[in-house]
């Protein structure tokens, strides 16, 4: 085509008002698409270091609960509390051998480093191992122990023999001498983080060439690092910032601040943190990570979006000029350039594969994924160069695509023939030349997804040994408990029969005072053959196998009135019963529950001139509840969670007698059938507890499967 000098001369100012227009559009969008990218990129990272210090603060402070449960154990110990007093008061050489190897035994089990039994004046008296220096809060800590009564969680400090970093725990001796107790004595359980908190501590759930995890606390004006940190090594309990360095993130939680911050961490590094502090302890959590290393995802981002923002403009001025210079056959010429190069630069894998499966385009990246060059691939079958492949899913996957025209997308283990292996997003569209394929290499990304699941998977195998430890203690618990009580009944037999037969052929001997005196110690033997009663049956209650069956309510709760008849004889008592309706569980257990109920509400309601107990039934959440009401002295909210706990009493003796273990056996029964058991009222106001009964087909107990009637 010949073109005139004055057609030449022409300039197309509408064309270039376009090309501006697009270019301005084109630039607007890539901009704000790089926006949108940091923007999702750091609230990711954000995301990332909030749930990391939460998991960390959960689990430290699980472990200090746990390792509390410990000391518990110790303290609500009356054998070992009378054992040390007797030790204490008389140190004979096989108490001493004795008290050793009890130390020695808890040390091995819930594996302390060492337990140290000390007198009230905090001198040491017996070990479980080699005498270590103690923490420079020791006096304060076990001083504060032993007057207060409580278990003390002391800090972390370093061995100045073994240059050891340890942790104490700080337990009372209690011996309880009926109604009053005292403190005899003091154990010092000895504690090594290294063999579980600092690992804990400093595993980070998906890799990372710069996170950690630190944990801190405040002494004085100055910040000290308590573990050791992976970027700077022997730190730990010696590594001190002043609390006034601004920029520091452990200064900045110390002093109050928590969340997310930016800051200069230790190394003067750059770095974004989530700040918790711990909650029951003076430690403080920090998860963070460099801003270098979270700003190189963004760099790449931005300069893909450059390179795509400028393909992009090309691409609108090739089409501006051909439409410009209006001839067909080269404007079709360079569109067709224009898609090939953009296609070669993408950083994806694209190829373009006929419908007789030879390869007619593939770029670098395609080729690269292929691990060939790209002439080994045009002209070539993907049988020829893969053989075996059409044996594959991803094969049978593109054959779909071929037959039915319908685009599919799928990720796909792609294996070389040395028998490596790579995984691939694969997106398959229908062209006219058979199909397109667009590739993306995930298998950095599955890496991470197979370490997060082992970190998982590692995580519950701790819980659940965890558990069956705790369940194993409890076992324990409940079968010394029951043989204790089981052996008390036979000298309580022998206090009170002797007494007896004091009274009644010695009695003419005896003062008034005398004859008092005894009607006291029979009387508190038999409260004490009451509380030994409900103790074995709290135990057993725990053991017995349940026999589930369909129970017919209202046929129960007129039992359980029949029972209950003579225990009022001299004051009316109107009871409004409910039809209720059957569920399934074991009918002697479930009839307890309700004795233990009504007998409760009978008694509280002694002291008004008309006593009302109501049982009824209702519909919650689609489960059956129960509940027993009553109008008696009721009781304050505030002490609910005491109502079930074992010897938990909201009123003395004088006013009502009891032993404080009923209502510990209806929750264990309506716990063991699956349900729940909960309490309200108010003080002078009445009182209605509550239960439900869920099917006990599928529960399964402590011991064993229920058993079907």
């Amino acid at each position: 085509m010949i073109i005139s000098g004055r057609q030449n001369n022409n300039v197309p100012y509408h064309l270039i008002i376009i090309f501006v227009i697009l270019i301005t559009g084109i630039g607007v969008v890539g901009y704000f698409s790089y926006l949108h990218q940091k923007k999702h990129i750091i609230r990711e990272i954000h995301n990332e270091l909030f749930a990391v210090a939460d998991l960390k603060v959960k689990q430290i402070d699980n472990w200090r609960r746990e390792r509390t449960g410990n000391a518990i154990g110790i303290m609500e110990n009356r054998i070992t509390a009378r054992r040390v007093m007797e030790y204490l008061n008389n140190p004979a050489p096989e108490s001493k051998q004795d008290i050793i190897e009890w130390l020695k035994s808890y040390e091995s089990r819930f594996l302390f480093t060492g337990a140290f039994l000390f007198d009230t004046q905090i001198r040491l008296q017996l070990a479980s191992n080699k005498v270590t220096d103690v923490g420079p809060h020791f006096p304060t800590d076990a001083l504060r122990s032993i007057r207060n009564g409580d278990i003390i969680f002391g800090d972390l400090h370093r061995n100045k023999s073994s240059d050891e970093i340890h942790l104490d725990i700080y337990v009372p001796v209690i011996y309880d001498e009926g109604k009053t107790s005292r403190i005899v004595g003091l154990v010092m359980l000895q504690i090594n983080p290294g063999d579980f908190l600092f690992p804990l501590i400093q595993q980070w759930p998906s890799p990372s060439r710069t996170a950690e995890t630190i944990l801190v606390r405040r002494d004085g004006d100055e910040v000290v690092f308590l573990n050791e940190l992976r970027h700077k090594k022997n730190t730990a309990l010696s590594l001190r910032f002043p609390v006034s360095n601004k920029t520091l993130p452990a200064a900045m939680l110390v002093s109050g601040v928590e969340g997310i911050v930016e800051g200069i961490d230790y190394r003067g590094v750059p770095v974004f943190a989530a700040l918790r502090s711990i909650p029951g302890s003076p430690w403080y959590l920090i998860a963070k990570v460099d801003k270098d290393e979270i700003e190189a995802p963004i760099r790449s981002q931005a300069v893909l979006l450059a390179l795509i923002t400028l393909a992009s403009i090309l691409a609108a001025a090739l089409s501006v000029i051909l439409w410009w210079r209006g001839q067909t056959e080269t404007e079709l010429k360079k569109s067709e350039e224009r898609y090939r190069s953009t296609l070669d630069n993408m950083l994806e894998g694209c190829q373009i594969i006929g419908f007789d499966w030879q390869y007619h385009y593939i770029n670098e990246a395609a080729a690269k994924h292929g691990r060939r060059p790209k002439e080994d691939f045009i002209g070539h079958a993907m049988t020829e160069l893969y053989p075996g492949i059409d044996d594959t899913i991803m094969f049978r996957e593109l054959q779909r695509t071929m037959d039915d025209r319908t685009p599919r997308s799928l990720e796909n283990e792609f294996f070389y023939p040395d028998g490596s292996g790579a995984w691939f997003e694969l997106s398959i569209q229908p062209v006219p030349e058979g199909i397109f394929i667009l590739s993306i290499d995930v298998t950095e990304r599955k890496a991470t997804e197979q370490e997060l699941l082992r970190h998982r998977e590692h995580l519950e195998e701790l819980v659940e040994q965890r558990t069956a430890e705790l369940k194993a203690v409890n076992k324990e618990l409940e079968a010394f408990s029951y043989s204790v009580s089981h052996d008390l009944k036979i000298p309580l037999r022998a206090v009170d029969g002797f007494s007896s037969v004091l009274l009644e052929d010695y009695a003419d001997r005896l003062d008034n005072e005398g004859r008092r005196i005894l009607n006291i110690i029979r009387s508190s033997s038999r409260q004490m053959s009451l509380l030994i009663n409900d103790l074995l049956n709290f135990a057993r209650i725990s053991r017995q196998q349940m026999n589930a069956a369909d129970i017919d309510m209202n046929s129960l709760i007129k039992d359980v009135l029949e029972e209950l008849g003579p225990s009022h004889p001299d004051r009316p008592v109107e009871f409004r019963i409910m039809q209720l309706p059957p569920v399934r569980g074991d009918r002697t257990m479930v009839r307890q529950t309700l004795l233990n109920l009504l007998t409760n509400a009978v008694k509280f309601t002694r002291l008004r001139e008309k006593a009302v107990i109501e049982v009824g039934s209702e519909i919650k959440d689609n489960k059956k509840v129960f509940y027993v009401k009553d109008n008696g002295v009721g009781f304050d909210m505030r002490y609910v969670d005491k109502l079930f706990g074992v010897f938990q009493r909201l009123h003395s003796a004088e006013e009502f007698e009891g032993t404080g273990v009923g209502l510990a056996i209806v929750q264990r029964v309506i716990h063991r059938h699956g349900g729940t058991v909960w309490a309200e009222g108010r003080v002078d106001g009445g009182a209605a507890f509550y239960f439900s009964l869920p099917d006990v087909r599928n529960v399964v107990t402590e011991n064993n499967l229920v058993r079907q009637t």
